[in-house]
């Protein structure tokens, strides 16, 4: 079964930084987040940078 990994790009309304930077599996998805900078739970997703699909259990290619 494929998981869905999602690259987010955020912002955090209370301070104001952004990210492009953001990895969350699908089911992780909320409405809300904790900043990093200024530890307001204030950060929401402005959009999807990138996605890949991942078969938990195969293992990775190196």
């Amino acid at each position: 079964m494929l998981q869905l990994r999602l690259k987010l790009s955020t912002e955090c309304k209370h301070c104001g930084v952004k990210t492009d930077e953001f990895w969350l599996w699908e089911h992780q998805i909320q409405e809300k987040y904790i900043c990093g900078n200024c530890h307001f739970q204030e950060v929401i997703l402005t959009g999807v940078v990138d996605s890949e699909e991942i078969d938990p259990l195969k293992p990775k290619n190196k």
